[in-house]
């Protein structure tokens, strides 16, 4: 974790999900708790989780063409290609609503906002 946040400049929202309270997971907090701050935020901030805003351009892309997978394998691989092809700009709104989001977040001290 120094690694990417070397100052303990990291901030991790805690959106209090299920896994993340597995003790192996609540261990691995305490050992890098100098490196970045837990923010606590209200369960399914999905603008705040930025793996959730990529999946939804990955259905959108996977229903914007007629393809109807033959396997699981045929679904990965197409699922791949649309991944590796993801622009800067389709990262780029995520990342500002993540920012806004959580600057909000901030502002509320945990408490609900208009996202």
């Amino acid at each position: 974790m120094n690694i990417f946040f070397p100052n303990g400049t990291g901030i991790f929202p805690d959106d209090n999900d299920k896994t993340l309270r597995a003790l192996i997971i609540q261990n691995r907090f305490r050992v890098y708790e100098d490196s970045f701050c837990r923010m606590n935020c209200s369960p399914q901030s999905s603008y705040l989780n930025l793996i959730e805003n990529l999946w939804d351009v990955l259905e959108e892309r996977l229903w914007d063409v007629s393809f109807l997978p033959s396997s699981v394998q045929c679904l990965g691989g197409k699922l791949l290609k649309f991944w590796t092809t993801i622009s800067s700009e389709a990262l780029q709104n995520p990342i500002e609503t993540i920012s806004r989001g959580m600057l909000a977040l901030c502002r509320a001290k945990g408490g609900p906002t208009k996202y």
